[in-house]
């Protein structure tokens, strides 16, 4: 049994020659600095909502990062490099929206509180990912704890990219990796590395807008690879890595959250 696609072609792709389309893969050389600068978003999201906030990430950037903790290289040379990576807020206020300017070396492009937000960076150099979202979901989401961080279940991610009837050659191809990770998973399970199945219900209730905008504590901005600040001086939120043993807030305040002994 097997589920038919509409696939939603291309302008740029030749009718005729449908059957011939080609998609890239990653050099998986690649794939520690991809993982390295995830975590550090991640990192920077929870030191601004560690208020009982739940951070999941999403997307194709959770389904590099299954791979890359699994260790299935040679699906990692079938999935499309990822350009962005996508977080959820999993937050119990039901008007909940995003409003903090920065999140590490990111800049908010809304001007508005919306609960879907894009965050920027222009300006450091030799970064893998300039923009990032933040979503608040309205929908229930399940995520494990995968490695270090909450990922979003394969199988809702899988019914992310199955969900609309035209869908991408590239959305059809990460529907294909998932089912070869259920597969493998099937027949080699790895509960060591895949924590329990959880469950977010988003609450209801309150008709106001409640803006998640936590105190803003000073901070000196540094680069995720370099020791030099690089982002403009209005960047005045606190940044945590949680995946490192260095401080990376003043000497004089320091915020230490190591999730990870």
């Amino acid at each position: 049994m097997f589920t038919q696609y509409k696939i939603n072609y291309s302008s740029n792709f030749n009718s005729n020659n449908k059957k011939y389309l080609m998609f890239g893969g990653m050099n998986t050389t690649l794939t520690p600095s991809f993982i390295q600068e995830i975590n550090t978003i991640y990192s920077n999201i929870v030191s601004m909502y560690s208020h009982g906030d739940t951070v999941i990430l999403s997307g194709s950037g959770a389904l590099l990062y299954y791979l890359h903790i699994l260790g299935y290289t040679d699906l990692i040379e079938e999935l499309t490099e990822p350009n962005d990576v996508d977080f959820l807020l999993a937050t119990l206020e039901p008007n909940a929206t995003i409003s903090v300017p920065f999140i590490g070396d990111h800049k908010r492009k809304q001007t508005t509180l919306e609960k879907s937000a894009t965050f920027e960076n222009n300006w450091t150099p030799n970064i893998k990912f300039k923009t990032f979202d933040l979503t608040i979901p309205r929908n229930s989401i399940n995520w494990n704890k995968v490695g270090q961080i909450n990922l979003i279940t394969l199988n809702q991610l899988k019914s992310y990219y199955s969900d609309d009837f035209d869908i991408r050659p590239d959305d059809i191809k990460k529907i294909q990796i998932i089912d070869k990770i259920q597969t493998n998973l099937r027949d080699k399970p790895q509960p060591g590395l895949i924590g329990p199945e959880q469950n977010f219900r988003p609450g209801k209730g309150k008709s106001k807008q409640v803006p998640i905008n936590y105190e803003p504590v000073s901070k000196i901005s540094k680069n995720l690879f370099s020791d030099e600040p690089s982002t403009p001086a209005t960047n005045f939120l606190p940044r945590v890595n949680l995946f490192s043993d260095e401080p990376t807030t003043p000497p004089t305040k320091t915020i230490k959250l190591n999730l990870f002994p």
